[in-house]
């Protein structure tokens, strides 16, 4: 996946997500790429430990409501199918 993301976006992201799960890797992914949508933006986070619902819902709504030009989703990568794992892990760019 080649990564277009500005720096200040990229910034922006890690420093939102630790602020609120401190210590999980967080990676991007494009699973729009492909249809060339090019305003949505999966953020993949991997923690030992599942992340709460209510963690990823606060992390979307800190997302919508910024200056990120892209409607964010937040993926638990713990929390999916082998099969859909699999798929994301070959298209990952780890930003942490």
């Amino acid at each position: 996946m080649v990564l277009d993301l500005q720096e200040k976006h990229i910034d922006f992201i890690k420093n939102t997500v630790n602020d609120s799960i401190p210590g999980v890797d967080i990676f991007v992914y494009n699973s729009r790429e492909q249809q060339k949508y090019n305003t949505f933006l999966d953020i993949v986070l991997l923690s030992n430990e599942e992340i709460s619902i209510e963690r990823i819902l606060k992390l979307e709504t800190m997302f919508q409501y910024s200056d990120l030009p892209y409607k964010v989703d937040i993926i638990d990568l713990r929390t999916l199918k082998e099969s859909c794992r699999n798929i994301i892990k070959a298209n990952l760019y780890k930003l942490q």
